[in-house]
């Protein structure tokens, strides 16, 4: 009898933790004129006082894919006009995943005022965050469609699917962030060791170069299937640039939002109380 009672228990803990992150979403998109607002103005802040604005941002994407990218089409022997549109996509996602997976760990801490005074929620943090960063991502996406442009070539009808998928990419980036951010409020260096892995994930995520090309064997394979940023860019570049349906690659970003929501919400249910100590 006691041990059914413990398990309920634990139950019904379990289901409130799952719930709270939840719950605090939903307060926050109800009352979202405070994240929306400041993020837009943040961002234009950010742009004050320089001479093009988001296009520094535009024009520093673009360089690279079609610089950079023309010298490792020529030096990595890459197949096809596709390769522009492959390194504009992989790159112009990098970005947003790398920026935002950063600077989570600091989301709350560059927030201290704000959340100590009672102005704004963590979750409100949080969604302020990710738009802004989300707002840069838009201004990028011009280069995919200048790309496509460059090439000739039109997106296949499978990036239809875009639908989908970009929401499911952009919940599991936010899942991860809202983790790393309590744990970056709780050991404030945790950012140095964030940006060291970021930097070595860029090079074995495939960025510049192209899967399938080349030599495979079971290293590659290993470095390509446990690489959780290559199902982020592939659900997405897979169906826009090759016309894939990469069912596998959905099914496994489908099950890291399940796993990564869970963590995320049991681990705020478990820290809400204290975040603002470490503050």
């Amino acid at each position: 009898m006691q041990a059914s009672s413990t398990t309920t228990t634990a139950r019904t803990a379990a289901g409130i933790g799952i719930s709270q992150l939840s719950f605090d979403l939903y307060k926050s998109f109800k009352a979202r004129g405070f994240w929306l607002y400041s993020a837009w103005v943040e961002v234009l802040l950010g742009y004050r006082s320089t001479l093009l604005g988001p296009l520094w941002s535009v024009i520093g994407t673009a360089f690279f894919v079609f610089v950079i990218g023309a010298l490792f089409k020529t030096m990595m022997g890459a197949k096809g006009d596709l390769y522009i549109a492959h390194l504009s996509v992989g790159y112009v996602l990098w970005q947003y995943l790398s920026k935002t997976i950063v600077q989570s760990t600091k989301f709350f801490q560059s927030n201290s005022s704000g959340i100590l005074d009672g102005i704004a929620t963590y979750t409100d943090v949080a969604l302020k965050e990710s738009l802004k960063n989300l707002i840069t991502l838009m201004h990028n996406c011009l280069i995919v469609f200048i790309a496509f442009i460059y090439i000739g070539v039109l997106p296949p009808f499978t990036s239809l699917i875009l639908v989908f998928t970009v929401p499911l990419v952009l919940a599991v980036v936010f899942s991860v962030s809202m983790t790393l951010a309590i744990l970056g409020a709780r050991y404030p260096d945790l950012v140095e060791m964030v940006s060291a892995v970021m930097r070595l994930m860029f090079f074995i995520t495939p960025i510049l170069w192209v899967p399938g090309e080349g030599s495979r064997g079971l290293l590659f394979n290993a470095i390509l299937y446990f690489n959780p940023f290559y199902y982020l860019i592939e659900v997405i570049r897979g169906p826009l640039v090759y016309g894939n349906l990469p069912y596998f690659e959905i099914a496994v970003v489908s099950a890291a939002l399940l796993f990564g929501w869970l963590v995320a919400s049991l681990l705020y249910a478990r820290t809400k109380s204290v975040i603002a100590l470490w503050l």
